[in-house]
């Protein structure tokens, strides 16, 4: 039995070993691995306060900071660091009278690894508009009159139940989204009292719900616009229940009149805000504002606040309707193909995004440890001034590592035909196994920053060699289970047993 000892300092733990004499493998020889120690190089980041901001800016006059949760980050948990880059980002995206522009409205971020290996950081707009032709109607439908107007298809019976709604099977943008609409008619008819009257203008968190089960727990946040004692009157609904401390007069209408008051529910960054707009006002009135709860750690997801608008009528269409329907999807996934223009500008009009045009955008990390972190060259992005961009995702320089799937680690002998065989494959279903020198698989773990693997009983490897082989030069490598190569730090060490 002979043994060989094999050293490496080559940062991919690549060994490459030349010797003075031929080594002489006898005939029928055998190879093991006897031991191997390396230094796996762990990509790890501790995130406290002095490094956890980053900045951006998405048009001049208009850029948020956010920072980013304290904690460890490493390859392992680079998913969760991501997610709560995206919710953070999404967090900040408030609406703000003071911004140059109104490019916050229908934000979206997201962080995340994209297909080559590389941390993308970037956001979109959501496509504000009607999107008329993509709602689903159930005994509701949508008519051209004044703007786009929904409302029941029975004409004067109220109903006090939810059979007369329209949902939009798209989610809203979550950085800054809403669903508004305008009053057109709104009188008491026929009805008993206000639960038969008027509309619910709301976001749902029931991605399940249907027309035909639309129910009143599925109110996640709503307003009811009714009439009570005579009194036009705004009734807020959170998580399915009324509450009547938030009762909110209407001030002004006229039926089917263009100065009627506006209701809005918009994702504000981190509310939930109940909006309404009162004739000649382009600001909100908020009549109630909830935090957004977070959880930790983020879950799996592009966001984790998913909500989708719906309407419902309470009213006949001779009573009750509403126009001016604007929503702002978000621009992750499918898309809404329709659009509902032209929009009503001037006094009294919300706001709406600006139209399609490049802004002046950067991103700024305050510390080079996260930015390092994450795969980017430098600090700012761009180095010097701004990208000019409508929407921009920020794309890492290099690859960020990716975790195994399991903890293992090959080794593998390049200078020698060994009779081992590997049914690896980079799809989700196996296909093309073949054999590969693999010398050995190290069920160990990649979270300690130290390899060292020396089996009880090393497994010797028939080279099937019928003619002795001659070696100056052997060559290993160690590998990842997925066989990408393994970053290591010092001196690497492998010693090779040969037997016959």
């Amino acid at each position: 039995m002979r043994l060989i000892r094999l050293t490496s300092r080559e940062p991919t733990a690549v060994f490459d070993s030349a010797f003075n004499e031929n080594l002489v493998l006898p005939p029928n020889s055998k190879i093991a691995l006897q031991s191997v120690a390396a230094g796996v190089e762990q990509k790890d980041l501790i995130i406290d306060g002095t490094n956890n901001e980053i900045q951006y800016q998405i048009a001049t006059g208009v850029g948020r900071n956010i920072f980013v949760p304290e904690g460890q980050y490493q390859a392992i948990n680079t998913d969760d660091l991501l997610r709560y880059i995206t919710r953070e980002l999404n967090k900040s995206c408030d609406y703000r009278t003071t911004d140059a522009t109104q490019k916050m409205l229908g934000i979206q971020w997201l962080a995340e690894k994209n297909q080559d290996k590389k941390v993308s950081i970037g956001y979109k707009i959501g496509r504000y508009g009607a999107h008329t032709n993509s709602w689903t109607f159930t005994n509701t439908s949508s008519i051209q009159a004044l703007s786009t107007t929904f409302r029941a298809t029975e004409a004067v019976n109220p109903t006090t139940d939810n059979t007369r709604n329209c949902i939009l099977p798209y989610l809203v943008s979550r950085g800054n989204g809403f669903i508004r609409c305008r009053t057109g008619t709104l009188s008491a008819g026929t009805a008993a009292d206000q639960e038969g009257i008027g509309y619910i203008i709301g976001l749902t968190d029931n991605l399940d719900a249907t027309g035909a089960d639309l129910d009143t727990d599925d109110f996640t946040y709503a307003i009811h616009v009714t009439i009570v004692g005579g009194q036009k009157l705004y009734r807020v609904y959170a998580d399915g229940v009324y509450d009547p401390t938030y009762d909110t007069n209407m001030n002004t209408y006229v039926g089917d009149d263009a100065d009627n008051e506006h209701q809005e529910i918009t994702i504000n960054g981190n509310t939930i805000d109940i909006n309404i707009y009162r004739t000649g006002q382009n600001t909100p009135t908020t009549l109630v504002s909830y935090q957004i709860a977070d959880a930790t750690p983020p879950p799996a997801g592009e966001v984790e606040t998913k909500l989708r608008p719906f309407f419902v009528f309470r009213g006949g269409n001779v009573n009750a309707n509403c126009n001016f329907i604007r929503a702002t999807p978000s621009p992750y996934g499918d898309q809404p193909p329709d659009l509902q223009q032209p929009d009503i500008v001037g006094l009294g009009a919300p706001p709406r995004p600006p139209a399609a045009s490049e802004g002046a955008n950067f991103l700024f990390f305050e510390s080079d440890q996260l930015s390092d972190f994450l795969g980017y060259n430098s600090q700012r992005i761009p180095l010097n001034g701004t990208i000019l961009a409508y929407t921009l995702n920020y794309i890492a320089d290099s690859e960020f590592p990716i975790p195994q799937e399991a903890d293992a680690f090959l080794v593998l002998l390049d200078s020698l035909q060994l009779q081992s065989y590997d049914s690896f494959s980079k799809t989700q279903e196996p296909s093309g196994g073949q054999r590969k020198n693999i010398l050995t698989v190290i069920p160990s773990s990649n979270e300690t920053g130290t390899l060292v693997y020396e089996p009880s009983y090393p497994t010797f490897i028939d080279l099937d060699n019928a003619n002795p082989i001659f070696l100056r030069n052997i060559r290993a490598r160690i590998l990842r289970n997925d066989y990408s190569p393994v970053e290591v730090q010092g001196l690497s060490s492998m010693v090779l047993l040969v037997d016959n």
